[in-house]
């Protein structure tokens, strides 16, 4: 071997090992098991892996295999945030918005999340917008909201492309735009997402911005009820109650709205009520019986507001 093949070996080996490592403490992670996640994770954030630093620094917000220490956590993302590490940048901006009371500050929420939108961190410029969109460390701006939701929803953020639809539909900071709230709602719903779905099933049940079509409005109220949408549940109750979109059965009509009622919904509650009154007290023992199996349908994995977003997480080089 060359002596300039032997440094390139040398120089390689480490970083491939490094890479390995930080896998290893990922999938720890992941799959729960946080005591070899540090394990993992914290000889590589004392060599200053940025993204190691990132991980550990959950650990400690969350008190996931080590004592919890904000603190602690805080001062890592700084360390990572500082090297252009969008992702901890972000989480800084979450920790400021949401953390424990006494680190509470909207201003430092404003001012890391500004930090990572500006450089094209997804999550962050959604949560940007909201701030703006409520007031909250900036002065109540629905233009400023709506243009930070729009940079989000534009890379594919789920979430973002849900809002700027409701946006759209409502006109706030934007012109009301129907066909517009519904192209970004289609979006959103064709990745499973059930804010989504529901949000187009109401354009479809009334036909705004797009054809009515109860048919279809009913498919989209499934899958978001599926998914545990209680607004979603109650109104698949009401096609099943009055044949609208869906065939007239009482039965899973009291499902739906049993299923609804238990998250709390009134509406549901009352439907249940009355719809009871219609059917016999064999209908009512099988809609119980269907309520009590009931499953939430498995979320879809790897939706884009869900992700990593690990290959925005370092700054541009200069």
């Amino acid at each position: 071997m060359s002596l300039t093949h032997l440094v390139i070996f040398l120089l390689v080996m480490p970083m491939s090992t490094h890479a390995a490592d930080l896998e290893a403490g990922r999938d720890a992670y992941y799959r729960g098991d946080y005591t070899a996640a540090f394990a993992e994770l914290q000889p590589l954030a004392d060599l200053g892996n940025p993204t190691a630093r990132r991980y550990l620094a959950y650990l400690y917000l969350y008190g996931n295999g080590v004592q919890p220490d904000t603190k602690k956590a805080i001062g890592l993302l700084q360390m990572t945030a500082e090297q252009g590490d969008l992702l901890s940048a972000y989480t800084l901006g979450s920790v400021y918005q949401n953390g424990p009371a006494e680190v509470q500050s909207d201003d430092e929420a404003v001012r890391w999340y500004r930090r990572a939108a500006e450089q094209g961190q997804p999550n962050a410029q959604l949560n940007l917008g909201s701030m703006y969109r409520f007031g909250r460390g900036v002065p109540q701006d629905d233009k400023e909201a709506a243009r930070w939701i729009s940079a989000a929803a534009k890379q594919g953020h789920t979430r973002a492309e849900t809002i700027l639809g409701y946006l759209y539909s409502n006109g706030i900071g934007v012109e009301q735009d129907e066909q517009a709230a519904v192209k970004w709602l289609i979006r959103a719903a064709e990745k499973d997402y059930p804010e989504a779905q529901y949000l187009l099933a109401l354009k479809y049940t009334h036909g705004n911005g797009i054809s009515q079509d109860h048919v279809r409005a009913a498919t989209l109220f499934r899958l978001a009820a599926g998914q545990g949408n209680t607004r979603a549940q109650y109104n698949l109750g009401v096609s099943y109650a009055t044949g609208q979109g869906s065939p007239l059965d009482l039965v899973q009509s009291h499902l739906w709205f049993s299923l609804s009622a238990s998250q709390g919904n009134p509406d549901g509650r009352d439907a249940v009520t009355q719809l009871e009154q219609s059917m016999s007290p064999e209908q009512v023992e099988k809609a119980r019986q269907l309520a009590e199996q009931w499953q939430p349908d498995e979320a879809p994995a790897n939706r884009p507001d869900e992700e990593d977003w690990e290959q925005l997480s370092r700054a541009p080089s200069p």
